[in-house]
């Protein structure tokens, strides 16, 4: 599947400025990474959520699914665009705060990635993408998110925000 890189990057840099939003008005600390933790380490921001000192998150836009906004399924992606490991190997990376209709579900990443480690993943949907620029695919599997309920950290209600949320 082929995908538009420059629209994907607007919708992600809009589902951020949401998340930092609803952390502002939570009154929950957040400062932005650096361009190099964003693009090396996938670490969007840092946030101070339950604890006392920052810890890195990466944030994922709303996924389309045959067209449609999915609450359901979130895309797990296990090789980049660039075919490096993905963002769920990540390291540094501490929370993944998926973007839902009405909420941000923060998860932590080891959560998800020893569910993955320990599940037979060949029963989830793989989905390849392919950016119009580059001979590599990334990789993602579709994680039905009542697989991993049981592992959320933390949610961030979005009925507070003013502009549109989708």
């Amino acid at each position: 599947m082929n995908y538009n890189f420059r629209k994907n990057k607007l919708e992600g840099d809009q589902t951020e400025k949401k998340f930092e939003d609803l952390c502002l008005y939570y009154n929950i600390e957040i400062k932005k990474s650096s361009l190099d933790e964003d693009k090396y380490k996938h670490i969007d921001y840092y946030v101070k959520i339950k604890q006392k000192c920052f810890t890195s998150v990466d944030v994922k836009s709303i996924k389309k699914v045959n067209g449609e906004y999915n609450d359901d399924l979130y895309y797990i992606e296990l090789t980049n665009d660039y075919g490096y490991k993905g963002w769920i190997y990540s390291k540094d990376l501490d929370i993944i705060a998926f973007e839902n209709k009405n909420e941000f579900n923060l998860y932590r990443r080891k959560d998800i990635l020893d569910f993955i480690h320990n599940t037979d993943i060949t029963k989830y949907k793989e989905v390849k993408r392919k950016l119009y620029f580059l001979d590599t695919f990334s990789k993602c599997i579709l994680l039905p998110k009542k697989d991993i309920e049981h592992f959320k950290y933390y949610q961030l209600k979005k009925q507070y925000i003013k502009r549109n949320t989708m």
